[in-house]
């Protein structure tokens, strides 16, 4: 269909209709990145510019921006050539705090008006960044989008003509896809917010293994079906988890509660984008044309290594200022080294974004269940003595779910676990951490005399550093809370959702 190649004139032609477009992205890029450079330079202005810091100084910068910066004209003032004795007339810009040309007025004026439709007001300073690498990757994806869909449809034209059978192949395809966007929706629902990051990576890594599969349809046509389904699943996949995690990560950027600014303009960008990505791949596939379909492929792979890169950086520019686990645990365990707490970007510089968090700061390694490990009545009446009033309490054994001994760890500190009352929210899923990074630090306290091996230690013979580990914990974590409550990170939580919790009394007052 588009990949058919043409003559010289009708390729010139088809140059000549993109100019606008072309002209069109020119001017919608450089109002982006001159947005990202006015908000940098409010805040090297006012001396707010620092990473990690306070925003509130920045909050009055943002506003500033939202005044319409008025062009002011001066009579009589203007720059003159004595060679040819041209005379041009200035006005005042307190935008960029000089005098412009009066030429300038009109490209000011279309760069103002694309920076309203185009940028939302009342973001923090990551978004700009998450912004340029979204649009170039969305750029690269709509290209990469064009050679999926045309040889999908140029395998069924080569297996059979669009008659009843080809179409009722098409539909097939999408309706498996759809299935298993339902399937994986069901599963994974309860993950996304907790870490949107990871998720949203990962399911890029997908699209593109679906637009590859949609490619290889036009080399095996007999094995549309299955690839095309296949295709279809992943792309679907991908499709979920980007608009499940779209509003987690958008609403990190707002510090106004202006989320639907945000998404509308953000919808607004990858609109332009997406047709001028779909423009420029019919354009280098008409160049190309299908007679050396390797081409096609080194093209395919160049380009997505490309959007994979754009990514990857548009994810890591997103800096979280609500805790999930991961996060929660790198601050405790650095606050008791140390006694300081990370800010969100230096946790955001060192977070992994497509492999899994260190092991002890996984939440399925931290939080388990009463049947996870041995335990008698005994053990189970001491532990409601430590943790008396609390909604959690901590258990040290060997996790016997886990049936093989090879996924067995040696260490200690990773046969402590956490348990949760029916009833415990967010605060006690904080403390509990707390309790548990203190515990775990003091579990090689236990002297190698007790003649137990790490696989077969338990709760009755810890109960000792578990007390201490409790009163501990009680002492030191108010400091704790309020220091994290001082820092750039929000008292909102992201722990997903903890399912499998106990129930036991509880006592009035709290410890």
């Amino acid at each position: 269909m588009f990949l058919t190649s043409g003559s010289v004139t009708k390729r010139s032609q088809f140059y000549r209709t993109n100019k606008i477009l072309l002209s069109f992205l020119f001017i919608y890029w450089s109002t982006v990145v001159e947005s990202f450079c006015c908000h940098r330079n409010h805040q090297v202005r006012n001396g707010n510019f620092r990473r990690g810091g306070r925003w509130s100084k920045v909050h009055r910068a943002l506003e500033a921006d939202n005044v319409a910066h008025d062009v002011i004209s001066m009579e009589g003032l203007v720059d003159i050539n004595l060679q040819t004795n041209v005379q041009i007339d200035l006005s005042y810009d307190d935008e960029t705090d000089r005098f412009i040309r009066a030429s300038k007025r009109r490209r000011l004026y279309i760069r103002k008006t694309l920076k309203s439709m185009f940028v939302p007001e009342g973001v923090s300073s990551d978004y700009y960044g998450f912004m340029i690498w979204r649009v170039v990757q969305r750029y690269i994806n709509a290209i990469l989008q064009v050679f999926g869909t045309q040889s999908l449809l140029l395998s069924l034209g080569k297996k059979r003509s669009l008659t009843q059978a080809a179409a009722l192949n098409w539909i097939l395809k999408d309706t498996l896809g759809k299935l298993t966007r339902m399937l994986y929706g069901s599963f994974a629902s309860d993950k996304l917010d907790a870490d949107a990051k990871r998720w949203r990576f990962r399911s890029s890594i997908l699209f593109a293994l679906g637009n590859l599969l949609e490619i290889i349809t036009f080399i095996l046509p007999r094995w549309f079906l299955p690839l095309g389904t296949a295709a279809n699943s992943f792309k679907q996949i991908s499709m979920l988890t980007s608009s499940a995690t779209r509003n987690t990560i958008l609403s990190n950027f707002s510090v106004r509660g202006n989320i639907g600014d945000i998404t509308a303009k953000g919808e607004a960008q990858i609109a332009v984008v997406d047709l001028l990505g779909i423009a420029s791949g019919i354009t280098i596939s008409k160049l190309i044309g299908v007679e050396k379909f390797y081409k096609i492929i080194l093209l395919y792979a160049m380009l997505q290594s490309l959007e994979l890169i754009c990514m990857y950086k548009e994810i890591s520019s997103v800096v979280f200022r609500r805790m999930n686990f991961e996060r929660l645990w790198r601050t405790t365990s650095e606050y008791l080294v140390n006694r300081k707490i990370l800010s969100p970007t230096e946790i955001s510089n060192t977070e992994r974004i497509f492999f899994a968090p260190d092991h002890f700061c996984r939440r399925s390694v931290a939080y388990g269940s009463i049947s996870r490990s041995n335990l008698d009545p005994s053990e189970v009446n001491e532990l409601l003595k430590i943790f008396h009033g609390e909604k959690y309490i901590i258990v040290v054994g060997r996790n016997l779910k886990k049936r093989f001994a090879f996924f067995q760890k040696t260490d200690k500190a990773d046969l402590c676990h956490i348990i949760l009352h029916a009833d415990a929210d967010n605060e006690d899923i904080v403390k509990s951490t707390f309790n548990l990074a203190i515990l775990r630090r003091n579990m090689n306290d236990i002297s190698a005399s007790e003649k137990q091996e790490s696989a077969n230690l338990r709760t009755s013979a810890c109960i000792d550093v578990l007390s201490k580990s409790k009163k501990e914990c009680d002492e030191l974590y108010n400091e704790y809370r309020e220091k994290l409550e001082e820092s750039d990170w929000l008292t909102t939580f992201l722990f997903g959702r903890c399912s499998m919790r106990s129930i036991w009394p509880i006592s009035d007052g709290r410890s």
